[in-house]
């Protein structure tokens, strides 16, 4: 493939700031019901069947279906899972997709705190874009004041994974933009006093974390760091005869974080890849997908030590992405998504981090709190009565509920009967009311990293259409009557509602 030429004309940003807006993901309203829930249309029968076991309807509207926990900002860093993106400037697909820097903005304003910043040179300077591509591009100076204007006092800590393709004295400017646009947010020091001690997020709220890449080398040479021959058995990226390097400049902003992508061997490295303290393990998908299952507790004890990021496959051309689940139930903490796609994946991203910074405690038993294998049998149950306010496709709807129990090394599924809808509203109507009554459990061995999704099929003849989906992390569950929330394919809530009640014993 020819290489996309980067073309000299100036970057505008977007002008429909509503392209922007549009693309935000609403899952927070099932954590907390927005203003005005208790005024939401409901049938007559569902009326009728709250209060018949005395039930008001207006309260069980403003009750949460979810509910995330206080997160604890006083563990090292390795003890999180951290909502992160992947190619964070691209709007679409990532072979010609759009770039603009208010992607930067969205993200961060709902709670991603680890984002990626591919520079490249041109003739303008440097400039962010999915290199070899045809996608977009825009100024490395406009995503930084992005980022910037996103991080505010109190936040939790914003990881940038830059990669670095332009030279050593493109380095030094880019270190320099970091510097003067974040200012006193920057990191560029380890904090005073605590420089042979455990960094916990609550020492860094507010503040900007780059994570620059590292390569061994034996000297310094002319104010930089040189990819030399020495330790090559530890590194995947073996590319000697680009004479890769990384400026001190820029070296130096990588306080606590030099990312590395490690060949055979470093999972039992005792000691570690050679080099800085805080190094980043950064793997695809398709190197950390090889040792699971058969490595997973190497790969928890592993990341009670070091920070592991895991990126998508090249293949991934649609914004498709990976199954983060079973990369966090390994410890895996950083698993970079593509949020231009509203798939299983960024749905379980929403599902473990709605509510919360950002930053989740990783359970009790991938932080050797508890042991590992000490668990004990579960029950699931789930009552549907119905949905209210279904949107439906032009024709008569005839819908059902498929029910999916995740689990990092296990799936579980149930289907309800399609019904039609159940109480007569207007033809033209957008929306319908269905009622099922049917219940379901499932039975299980305890996991605290077990996520429940719920999806409103519309039957076709052929593929079946999805009509408003959820997704929740079991722990969050609440239980008692509850409506559930649903979303469509971008993330949006739809309107449309389901009374359910969940017992998790």
């Amino acid at each position: 493939m020819d290489k996309p030429t980067h073309h000299d004309a100036p970057h505008t940003l977007l002008e429909d700031e509503d392209a922007i807006k549009s693309t935000e993901i609403d899952t927070a309203c099932n954590v907390l019901p927005p203003p005005g829930s208790s005024n939401i249309r409901l049938s007559r029968e569902f009326v009728q069947f709250l209060m018949d076991r005395k039930e008001s309807p207006h309260e069980v509207l403003s009750r949460p279906i979810v509910r995330a926990p206080e997160v604890d900002d006083s563990l090292p860093l390795s003890h999180y899972f951290i909502s992160t993106s992947h190619n964070t400037y691209l709007l679409s697909y990532q072979l010609m997709g759009t770039a603009d820097a208010t992607a930067y903005t969205r993200v961060l304003s709902h709670s991603c705190r680890c984002v990626e910043i591919d520079v490249w040179p041109s003739s303008n300077g440097p400039i962010v874009t999915h290199g070899w591509t045809w996608s977009g591009h825009i100024p490395f100076r406009d995503v930084c004041r992005a980022i910037g204007k996103a991080v505010l006092p109190g936040d939790w800590p914003v990881m940038i994974s830059l990669e670095c393709h332009v030279d050593v004295h493109e380095q030094d400017r880019i270190a320099h933009t970091m510097k003067h646009v974040w200012g006193e947010k920057l990191v560029v020091a380890e904090l005073a006093g605590l420089e042979k001690k455990e960094i916990t997020p609550g020492q860094l709220r507010g503040k900007i974390l780059v994570v620059v890449e590292y390569y061994p080398s034996t000297a310094p040479a002319n104010n930089q760091e040189s990819f030399s021959h020495i330790g090559l058995d530890y590194f995947e990226d073996k590319r000697i005869q680009k004479e890769l390097h990384i400026s001190s400049s820029l070296a130096d902003l990588g306080v606590y974080g030099r990312s590395v992508k490690p060949g055979s061997g470093w999972l039992t490295q005792a000691d570690g890849i050679p080099g800085p303290r805080h190094v980043v393990y950064n793997l695809s998908e398709v190197t950390l997908g090889e040792l699971l299952p058969g490595s997973q507790e190497l790969l928890i004890a592993h990341s009670l030590r070091h920070l592991r990021r895991v990126y998508p496959k090249a293949t991934r051309v649609t914004s498709a992405n990976l199954a983060p689940l079973e990369h966090w139930g390994s410890g895996t903490q950083i698993s970079a998504l593509n949020w231009q796609r509203y798939d299983r994946g960024l749905q379980f991203n929403e599902a473990m981090f709605v509510g919360s910074g950002g930053w989740v405690c990783k359970p009790d038993r991938l932080r050797g709190v508890k042991p590992f294998h000490d668990r004990r049998p579960v029950r699931l149950t789930c009552e549907l009565v119905g949905g209210c306010n279904i949107p439906k496709p032009a024709h008569d709807i005839k819908a059902y509920i498929y029910a999916e129990l995740f689990l990092p090394s296990d799936e579980k599924t149930w289907q309800s009967q399609a019904r039609h809808p159940s109480s007569k509203l207007s033809t033209s109507a957008p929306t319908a009311d269905v009622l099922w009554n049917e219940k379901f459990h499932w039975d299980f061995v305890e996991d605290d990293m077990a996520f429940l999704r719920l999806t409103v099929y519309q039957e076709e003849w052929g593929k079946d259409d999805r009509l408003g989906t959820f997704c929740a992390r079991v722990d969050y569950l609440q239980q008692g009557w509850r409506f559930v929330r649903l979303f469509d394919k971008r993330g949006k809530h739809n309107g449309g509602l389901l009374l359910v009640r969940v017992t998790y014993v």
